[in-house]
């Protein structure tokens, strides 16, 4: 059987977070992209999630919701990577 194949514009099942978050990653393990690569995209869908609720509905996401996502990682993320816990600043880091 034939699998069906997406035209450009077409709406996709509606998803969630979590949903989206495994499926891109399978898809980009597939197509074989760098270890590296891949743990920034689960970076990123950890944040979106810690942002949002896992079960928010990707089409939910508003310009006005991503901007404050924007704003959020810019300016409120604490960065809990740190050793030490106090001087754990706020925002991304310039560089990656």
């Amino acid at each position: 059987m034939c699998a069906k194949r997406i035209r450009k514009g077409a709406k996709v099942a509606q998803i969630n977070l979590e949903e989206a978050k495994e499926k891109i990653i399978k898809i980009k393990t597939l197509e074989g992209i760098a270890q590296s690569t891949l743990n920034q995209y689960n970076l990123v869908f950890n944040d979106l999630i810690a942002f949002f609720e896992k079960d928010t509905r990707v089409d939910d996401i508003t310009l006005n919701d991503a901007r404050d996502f924007i704003n959020w990682l810019l300016h409120e993320k604490s960065d809990t990577s740190s050793k030490f816990k106090q001087v754990a600043k706020k925002g991304m880091k310039p560089s990656m």
